[in-house]
């Protein structure tokens, strides 16, 4: 998998959806410390994480551990499918994905996952196809048993050359407070 690090980010309306969005500097509101906390987060700011490109070699080294489906294992049976040919299992593009936005979000002072929301894949991904993830946060709120901790909930998309939906997700996880005291 290639990962686009060079992160480039967008401003403008998301016509899908309305919102916001927003380039890198304010993917978190602007704070003196390195460490990004719940408080940073500007709720229903999308942002871009980056991209990634599968080749089939990597489809094949993923499903073959974790997916082994004929589709995503052999190119000659994947030609016989619906699909017409190889495509990436939907765990490979989702843990591509997840991988895109934590490097993106690497300044956040994470603590744990709690809950991956439900995930819909409406396009198979092929090999060498451009998958663009963004991400919006959606929520965040004090953990109402850890004084120290907030709950925030992300959802994400990726797409197909900038365009198609392949797969939509969500997540809820841990961060810490920079303010706690209340």
């Amino acid at each position: 998998m290639e990962a686009n690090q060079d992160f480039e980010f967008f401003n403008g309306k998301d016509k899908s959806r309305g919102s916001k969005t927003i380039g890198p500097s304010s993917a978190f509101h602007v704070n003196q410390h390195a460490w990004r906390y719940i408080e940073d987060l500007p709720i229903g700011a999308q942002f871009e994480c980056g991209n990634f490109v599968f080749n089939s070699e990597e489809i094949v080294a993923f499903a073959e551990m974790y997916d082994p489906q004929h589709f995503h294992v052999s190119v000659e049976s994947a030609r016989e499918t619906i699909f017409g040919g190889l495509i990436s299992s939907s765990l490979h593009t989702l843990a591509a994905c997840f991988g895109i936005f934590v490097r993106a979000t690497s300044e956040l002072k994470s603590v744990a996952g709690l809950r991956l929301r439900e995930t819909e894949i409406p396009r198979p991904v092929r090999p060498g196809a451009r998958i663009d993830v963004r991400a919006e946060w959606v929520a965040a709120r004090r953990s109402r048993t850890r004084p120290n901790i907030g709950i925030v909930t992300v959802e994400g998309v990726a797409l197909e050359n900038g365009r198609d939906v392949v797969l939509r997700f969500g997540a809820t996880f841990m961060v810490e407070r920079r303010y706690h005291g209340e």
